[in-house]
């Protein structure tokens, strides 16, 4: 009854009028129009939900999760790194500082695994970008420009997203691959 009246416009004496719904817009058609895609969002959501639990992917959430601590993890580490004043060099370490064959053996299976755990997230955003670009070229080819325009913000916001990530995930290859050639050089 409520999708008629607010999606569709149709009568119902029973529904009072809900000032969410009058705030989608200034005129009965836009607040139709917004309140079906809002609808239409949140079936694709509960879609996108159902698929995922249907195939079992609940650990890919966990992982996404583990990746995003890791992302904010390696963050605020390289924070740290980008307030020193130009000036001030790092403090060479003295031999007995220096970590030991498998401390940095260790450094490199963390860093490894934070590389893992990147790529399912950049996997995971590629995917949504995919089914933002499908779903984008159906709204263009049927002449669905306000449906278009609607997804393109979120689209520009996963691709910078993605791209921020990717930077993160190949700084941190160079540094994987910086301590491989220190352990294969016999660094000790």
């Amino acid at each position: 009854m409520e999708y008629q009246r607010r999606g569709l416009g149709m009568a119902d004496r029973l529904l009072d009028e809900d000032p969410w719904y009058t705030g989608l817009g200034t005129t009965e058609q836009e607040r139709q129009k917004e309140y079906r895609q809002w609808i239409d969002s949140q079936i694709n959501q509960i879609e996108t939900v159902g698929r995922k639990s249907a195939g079992g992917s609940g650990w890919k959430w966990i992982v996404g999760i583990v990746g995003i601590i890791v992302v904010i993890w390696i963050f605020n580490t390289g924070e740290q790194y980008t307030n020193r004043s130009p000036n001030t060099s790092p403090t060479p370490r003295s031999f007995e500082s220096r970590p030991s064959r498998s401390t940095l053996a260790g450094e490199i299976e963390n860093g490894k695994t934070r590389a893992k755990q990147m790529e399912v997230q950049i996997n995971e955003m590629d995917n949504r970008l995919e089914d933002y670009e499908r779903r984008m070229k159906s709204y263009r080819a049927s002449g669905m420009t306000d449906d278009y325009n609607m997804l393109v913000p979120s689209f520009n916001l996963l691709v910078g997203e993605r791209n921020d990530l990717y930077q993160q995930y190949s700084s941190l290859i160079d540094e994987v691959n910086s301590k491989v050639k220190r352990y294969n050089s016999g660094y000790r």
